[in-house]
Order: structure tokens, then sequence, then C-alpha cells
């Protein structure tokens, strides 16, 4: 009897132990989520900074300036994927086809 006490006590306390490791690696494992969010929120935030400081930078005019500048022969890219200016584009590319 007294065997079989010990038995059921060991059982109970091993059960115990492994469901309090799993409780506190399900804790870790939430801690590493929020960080890992936390840090994605701050690049996101970054990055926003950083096109708007691009925005800022690079107005249209001063895109315009510089396109001049390189002195190289750039067309505007075509708004629909079937237009005419693309597949002129695309044949100039093949060949001339």
């Amino acid at each position: 009897m007294f065997l079989k006490l010990l038995l059921i006590i060991l059982t109970i306390g091993g059960t115990s132990s492994s469901l309090l490791v799993m409780r506190q690696q399900k804790v870790e494992t939430i801690y590493d989520i929020s960080q890992a969010y936390h840090r994605l929120r701050e690049n996101e935030r970054t990055l926003w900074m950083l096109q708007v400081e691009i925005a800022r930078r690079n107005t249209p005019e001063e895109l315009r300036r510089r396109l001049i500048d390189l002195d190289l022969d750039w067309r505007p890219i075509p708004a629909a994927p079937g237009s005419p200016g693309l597949r002129h584009i695309a044949s100039s590319h093949r060949g001339g086809r």
C-alpha cells in the first residue's frame, strides 16, 4: 500500500513538473513573439520615416532635372500591360518584330 501511494505521489509530482515546464515554454514563446512584433513595428515606423524623407527630397521637378542632367533616353512606363507603348518597347527588345 505504501509503495502504491509513493508511486502515485511521484507520478503526480512528475506530471506537475512537466506541466510547469510546458507552461514556462509557452510564456517564453509568447514573450519572443511579442518582442518580434515590437521589432517589426519599429522597423515599419523606420521604413515609413525613410519613405517620407525620400519623397521629401525627391520632388518631381528634381527628378526631371536629374534625368535631363543624365542625358539618357528615358521613356515613361505605360500604365496598362496591354497598351501600345508596352508592345512597342517589347518588340524593340526582340529585334523589332
